[in-house]
């Protein structure tokens, strides 16, 4: 992994099987970034797992055949009921060699061949994770700091 820093925006780049969560997670510790945006994401994506959220909870697929990262996004927070757990919240599209495109929630994925993340560390907000006892979802609660 590569990382470049200026003022409050990360750039990370990430080579051929590298987790994709345990390096946002690694860049995340070492920098200190409590809260952040997952700005952007490109490159490609292999032996990754995709989730749509069902009100009965998420139905996921996992793709084994590298996809082309056509976008990411998402949030870096942590949890305020699990012991402040890494809680990134991440979503992507991908599209096969025929150009047809999957996209959801990212639950996992190795990198195929490069990936370029960008994220803006956030100063004055704390973005936590909260259960909601309605939904079973871990929703996101924004704080000042």
């Amino acid at each position: 992994m590569q990382i470049g820093i200026e003022s409050n925006i990360i750039v990370l780049k990430l080579t051929n099987d590298e987790d994709v969560f345990q390096s946002i997670k690694n860049a995340v510790k070492k920098h200190e970034i409590r809260s952040g945006i997952i700005i952007t994401g490109i490159g490609m994506l292999k032996d990754f797992e995709l989730g749509y959220f069902d009100p009965g909870g998420y139905k996921t697929k996992f793709f084994t055949e590298p996809h082309e990262l056509v976008s990411m996004m998402g949030s870096i927070a942590y949890s305020k009921d699990e012991g402040a757990k890494f809680l990134p919240h991440i979503h992507c599209s991908v599209a096969d060699r025929k150009h047809h495109v999957f996209g959801g929630h990212l639950y996992k994925g190795r990198v195929n061949v490069v990936n370029e993340i960008t994220m803006l560390r956030l100063d004055e907000l704390r973005l936590n994770r909260v259960k909601n006892e309605k939904t079973n979802l871990m929703e996101l609660n924004i704080e000042p700091r």
